[in-house]
């Protein structure tokens, strides 16, 4: 019985994330950072979120990034630079972020992906 309900989900999911465009990356979160240095920390993070692609077939493109904060005390983080919608070889994805003495910051990046069909 728990093989069969098991089935039936994935069944279920399969058939609701093909119908959507759009999905998250596999790799969840594409990128954490956390930091909790006593005199305070800052930083740039470059993500590469280029695909393989070829002419003609259609493939998973990038669509659009987004920053989750898990936990901030005097901190901040901010996307500074995106690559456009529909890239498959990108300009890198960058994040800077701070927090002051006495802070801490944690997040996640999370990159979703759309299917495309690449022109020749």
């Amino acid at each position: 019985m728990q093989l069969r309900l098991g089935w039936v989900l994935l069944c279920l999911f399969s058939a609701a994330t093909s119908a959507a465009d759009i999905k998250l990356d596999a790799r969840t979160p594409y990128l954490r950072v956390e930091s909790a240095v006593l005199v305070g920390n800052k930083g740039e993070e470059e993500m590469d979120v280029s695909v393989a692609t070829q002419c003609g077939v259609e493939s998973w493109v990038f669509d659009h990034a987004e920053l989750l904060i898990h936990r901030s005390l005097y901190a901040d983080a901010q996307i500074t630079e995106m690559p456009p919608m529909g890239c498959g070889e990108c300009s890198p994805l960058r994040v800077r972020w701070f927090h002051e003495p006495t802070g801490y910051l944690s997040f996640d990046v999370r990159v979703y992906r759309r299917r495309h069909l690449q022109d020749c």
